[in-house]
């Protein structure tokens, strides 16, 4: 005795219905993942390469930090003085044409 539903699938599959549900299905499933906000490997590939560069980056920079920060105060302070010495004396010394203020007036140029 045969099952009716076993024959109908049986002739469903050998006409080829199975292969345009397959890419039918296929069809709506891309239209889906290509709607989502999604990268190819590629471009994920390209960004993990970026980052990983980045990492590397900052490591570097957070030990050079650490080994200035562990810098004697001694060698940072004549350093920092040499390099604002002539910056303090270019901003006290007022420009020559300019007239200079007494007692916290400031006069006018005429």
């Amino acid at each position: 005795m045969s099952n009716p539903f076993n024959e109908k699938l049986s002739k469903l599959m050998d006409s080829g219905a199975v292969n345009e549900l397959k890419k039918n299905s296929r069809a709506a499933a891309t239209a889906v993942l290509n709607n989502l906000d999604a990268v190819s490997r590629e471009e994920f590939d390209g960004f993990c390469e970026v980052l990983m560069r980045l990492s590397k980056r900052v490591e570097e920079m957070e030990e050079r930090i650490t080994r200035l920060e562990a810098a004697p105060a001694a060698q940072a302070a004549p350093a920092a003085a040499e390099q604002s010495a002539p910056a303090a004396a270019e901003q006290s010394a007022p420009p020559a044409d300019e007239p200079k203020a007494t007692s916290g007036l400031q006069l006018k140029k005429e």
